[in-house]
C-alpha cells in the first residue's frame, strides 16, 4: 500500500513539474518606485509596455509560451499602398492593472516612406517624434477607435535584422505620451524584443 501511495505521489509531482516546464514567461516587470504601478524604463528586452491612462496603471499582457503556443504583447505591421507613403502599425495588447479584462489595445500608426523595409526600421533609432496627424496618429480600443490621439514618442532603440531566410528578430524601446480629446496617457514606456511572428509586411 505504501509503495502504491509513493508511486501515486511521484506521478502527481512529475505531472506538475511537466506542466510547469511547458509554460514560460518572457516578460519581466520591474515596478517603478517613482511611479508605482508601471514598469521602469528599460532597453533590455523586458517585453512590456506600461503607462498611466487617466491616472490608472495600464500594461501589456505577459509574453508567454505554453505547449508551443506563444502569446505576444506587441505586433508591427507595414501596409503598402499606391500612395507616396506607406503606413506602419504598432499594436499593443494589454489591460488595466486593477482589472481582470485583458482585451484592450493601443495603436500607433506612423506614416513611412514608400517601400519602407525592415532595414529602414533602424532609422527610428534615437528619434523623438511629435505625432500631430500629418505623420501619424494614436488610436485605442479604450474609446471610439475613430477618435485619433496626438502626442510624442521617443525611440530609444529600434532595429530589425534578418537572421536567416524568412526569419527576423529585433528590438525596440522608448517613451511616449498621448492626448485624446477625452483621455490622457502619460509616463508611457516600452521595451520589446521582436520575432518573425510579430512582424507583417517586412
Amino acid at each position: 500500500m505504501k509503495r502504491s501511495n509513493y508511486l501515486y505521489a511521484f506521478s502527481i509531482l512529475s505531472t506538475i513539474v511537466l506542466l510547469l516546464s511547458c509554460r514560460r514567461n518572457d516578460t519581466r516587470f520591474y515596478n517603478d518606485n517613482d511611479h508605482p504601478g508601471i514598469s521602469i524604463f528599460s532597453n533590455t528586452g523586458n517585453n512590456v509596455l506600461s503607462c498611466f491612462i487617466a491616472d490608472r496603471a495600464w500594461r501589456t499582457v505577459d509574453r508567454t509560451t505554453s505547449y508551443g503556443r506563444i502569446t505576444y504583447e506587441v505586433f508591427i505591421r507595414r501596409s503598402s499602398s499606391n500612395l507616396v507613403k506607406d503606413t506602419m502599425e504598432i499594436s499593443w495588447h494589454g489591460f488595466y492593472a486593477d482589472s481582470g479584462y485583458r482585451g484592450d489595445q493601443l495603436y500607433l500608426y506612423l506614416t513611412m516612406p514608400h517601400n519602407f523595409t525592415y532595414k529602414d526600421f533602424r532609422s527610428l533609432n534615437g528619434q523623438r517624434l511629435h505625432i500631430d496627424g500629418s505623420n501619424g496618429y494614436f488610436a485605442s480600443t479604450l474609446q471610439n477607435q475613430n477618435v485619433r490621439g496626438m502626442g510624442n514618442i521617443y525611440f530609444n532603440t529600434a532595429q530589425i535584422d534578418s537572421i536567416a531566410p524568412g526569419l527576423k528578430r529585433g528590438e525596440f524601446s522608448g517613451l511616449f505620451d498621448i492626448t485624446f480629446p477625452s483621455l490622457k496617457i502619460a509616463n508611457g514606456r516600452f521595451d520589446h524584443t521582436l520575432t518573425t511572428e510579430q512582424l507583417t509586411g517586412f
